[in-house]
C-alpha cells in the first residue's frame, strides 16, 4: 500500500471576532439594573441549620439577624411577603428543596453580593 501525502493548503487567516457592541436599549436596561441595585432594600442573610426529627434530619432557613424580628420584616418586604404565614412557608419549602437526604446541597442559596451578575 502507498501512502500519498496530502497537499498542503495555503493558511488562510480566521477573521477576528468583532466585540459585541451594545444598543442603546441594552445600554439603557443595564442602567436600570444598576439603578435597581443601588437602591435596593436591605435583606438579612439566611442561614441553614440541620436538626433531627423523629429519626430524621431535617434542614430549616432563618434569618440571620441581630434583631430576628426585625429581620423577617426586611425579608418580608424583599419579597413582597405581606403575610408572616406566607413567609415561613416559603423558608421552609424552600429548605425543602435544598436538602438532599440528610445534607443540605452546598451552594444552593447564593445571596447579596456574592450572587453572580446577570
Amino acid at each position: 500500500m502507498t501512502v500519498v501525502p496530502m497537499p498542503k493548503r495555503a493558511k488562510t487567516a480566521n477573521p477576528v471576532a468583532k466585540p459585541h457592541e451594545p444598543t442603546a436599549r441594552e445600554l439603557t436596561s443595564q442602567a436600570a439594573y444598576a439603578k435597581r441595585r443601588e437602591n435596593r432594600r436591605p435583606v438579612p442573610q439566611i442561614k441553614v441549620s440541620m436538626s433531627e426529627d423523629g429519626g430524621s434530619r431535617v434542614a430549616s432557613l432563618a434569618v440571620d439577624h441581630p434583631d430576628p424580628a426585625l429581620g423577617y420584616e426586611l425579608l418580608a418586604e424583599a419579597v413582597g411577603a405581606d403575610s408572616g404565614t406566607f413567609l415561613a412557608g416559603t423558608l421552609d419549602s424552600l429548605a425543602k428543596v435544598a436538602q438532599v437526604g440528610p445534607k443540605v446541597k452546598p451552594g444552593w442559596f447564593i445571596s447579596g453580593d456574592e450572587a453572580p451578575p446577570l
